[in-house]
C-alpha cells in the first residue's frame, strides 16, 4: 500500500485529458492540525494562481488521519470542485435522496445533482463503496458509447485513477471524507462530521455502542421524527445509512444548529458519556 507519509504529488498523462493535480501528503492530526493546513493550502493555491499554473479541473490535497487509519481526509478549493469529483459517487453509494435511488448512476446534466454542486459541504465515502461506483461507471459508460453524461468528468477521472483506486484497491478499511477550502459551511461543523462518520466505519466498538443507542435509548417516537428529518437527504430505508448519520449529527461541532438540532438536548451527552465511559473520545477538531 502507498504510505500517506510519503509526499506524492500526481498528474495525469496528456492522453487522458485532464489537467487536475491530487497531493498526497503526510498524516494530519486532524482535532487540532487543521488550520495550519488550510492556511498552507490556501497559500499554495494563491501562488498557483499568481502564476498561472493553476489547474484547469482543480487541486486537491489528501492526508491520513491520525486519529484513524486508512481514513484520508482530502480538502478541495471549492465545493463546487469538491463535488464534481464524488459528488455522483456520493448519490450513487447513498441514493439521491427516497427509497430505490441507490446504485444508479446519475447523469452529470442531471438538473438535481447541478444544484447540489454548490451545496453538499462534505463526503464520506468507503474505498469498497467507492469502487463500486466506478466499476459501474466504467461499464455504462462503455455500453452508451462513451456518452459524456455518463462517463467520468475530468474531476471524477483524476481523483479516481490517481488516488481512489490505487488506495481503495489495497486497503479494504480506505475511507475518503472531504471539505472545501471555500464553503458556505463551517470547516469545523464539516469535518468533524464527516470524521465521526469514518470513525463509524472503521473503530468496530465506536460503531457497535452508537448502534446500541440508538436501538434501546432513542424513543420509537424519536426515531420516526429522526428519519423523517433525514429523508430529506438521505434513503430512509437504508437503517445502517440513518444510525451512521444520527450519531455524527449527535457529537458534531456545531450540533445544536444542524438539521437535528432539536434532538442534541436530550441525545448528545447521553451518547457522549456511553462512549466516554468506553474509554472511547469522539474525534472533535478545533
Amino acid at each position: 500500500m502507498m504510505k500517506s507519509a510519503v509526499a506524492i504529488l500526481i498528474s495525469l498523462l496528456p492522453a487522458v485529458q485532464a489537467s487536475a493535480l491530487i497531493e498526497v501528503g503526510s498524516a494530519i492530526r486532524a482535532t487540532d492540525g487543521i488550520p495550519a493546513w488550510i492556511q498552507s493550502y490556501r497559500t499554495t493555491v494563491d501562488k498557483m494562481k499568481t502564476s498561472n499554473s493553476y489547474p484547469a479541473d482543480g487541486y486537491t490535497e489528501c492526508r491520513e488521519t491520525e486519529e484513524v487509519k486508512s481514513a484520508y481526509l482530502c480538502i478541495s478549493n471549492t465545493q463546487k470542485g469538491m463535488n464534481s469529483s464524488l459528488g455522483r459517487a456520493s448519490f450513487f453509494i447513498e441514493g439521491l435522496g427516497g427509497a430505490n435511488s441507490k446504485g444508479k448512476v446519475v447523469s452529470q446534466d442531471n438538473g438535481t445533482y447541478q444544484m447540489y454542486k454548490n451545496m453538499i459541504g462534505g463526503h464520506d465515502l468507503k474505498g469498497q463503496d467507492l469502487l463500486r461506483f466506478n466499476d459501474t461507471v466504467t461499464k455504462e459508460c462503455a455500453t452508451s458509447k462513451q456518452d459524456a453524461n455518463i462517463c467520468h468528468n475530468a474531476y471524477e477521472k483524476d481523483l479516481f485513477e490517481n488516488f481512489i483506486l490505487p488506495f481503495a484497491s489495497q486497503d479494504p478499511k480506505f475511507v475518503v471524507i472531504t471539505f472545501a477550502s471555500q464553503s458556505s459551511m463551517q470547516w469545523e461543523d464539516v469535518v468533524t462530521h464527516e470524521i465521526l462518520h469514518a470513525q463509524y466505519f472503521n473503530d468496530d466498538q465506536f460503531r457497535a455502542i452508537a448502534d446500541e443507542f440508538w436501538e434501546k435509548e432513542v424513543s420509537a417516537e424519536d426515531k420516526k421524527q429522526i428519519i423523517s428529518e433525514l429523508s430529506q437527504h438521505y434513503d430512509p430505508t437504508d437503517a445502517l445509512l440513518m444510525r451512521n448519520e444520527f450519531q455524527a449529527y449527535m457529537l458534531m461541532a456545531g450540533a445544536e444548529y444542524s438539521q437535528l438540532s432539536m434532538f442534541v438536548p436530550k441525545y448528545r451527552d447521553a451518547l457522549m458519556k456511553k462512549l466516554v465511559a468506553k474509554g472511547i473520545q469522539p474525534i472533535q477538531v478545533q
